[in-house]
């Protein structure tokens, strides 16, 4: 009977992606009902099937915290144009004839943020514009006021 390093079998069949003790069996050229006395012996269907579920809850783990990290990324990098673009749309409202190209701009704005949060699934609803009012449309506001007051 041919001796078998038990220790690094068991180790290699818990740790590798075999179907079954069968396919391991033979792929490692031991007698198929040994390996089965001692697997069932040892539980090693226990230890793999707890390997895995372990295995598969890290990836879900690092995975929410790529995407996690991901989606704050781009949320730091929304923040930071809004307010490259909040500096200038207030110096582009001081000009009298601007009330139509800040509109513009505001728009393109919202829209291309809320569609790369949408391809992202960052937001789930479809966009549906609240009542709240952005710094944004203060600024057209007022220099429509300005501009109405001008003639």
């Amino acid at each position: 009977m041919a001796k078998y390093d038990w220790q690094k079998l068991k180790i290699e069949y818990i740790t590798g992606e075999w179907n079954s003790l069968a396919e391991f069996a033979s792929a490692n050229g031991v007698n198929a009902t040994i390996l089965y006395r001692r697997a069932r012996a040892e539980k090693w269907q226990d230890e793999k099937v707890q390997r895995q579920s372990k295995k598969s809850t890290r990836i879900v783990q690092k995975t929410i915290e790529k995407q996690i990290e991901s989606e704050s990324e781009i949320n730091t990098k929304h923040y930071e144009l809004w307010v490259q673009i909040l500096t200038k749309a207030t110096a582009l409202a001081k000009e009298a004839d601007s009330g139509g190209q800040l509109k513009t701009l505001a728009e393109v704005i919202e829209k291309a943020q809320k569609g790369q949060r949408l391809a992202r699934g960052m937001d789930k609803e479809v966009f549906k514009p609240s009542g709240d009012v952005r710094p944004i449309n203060l600024i057209f506001k007022d220099t429509k006021r300005e501009h109405d007051n001008s003639d």
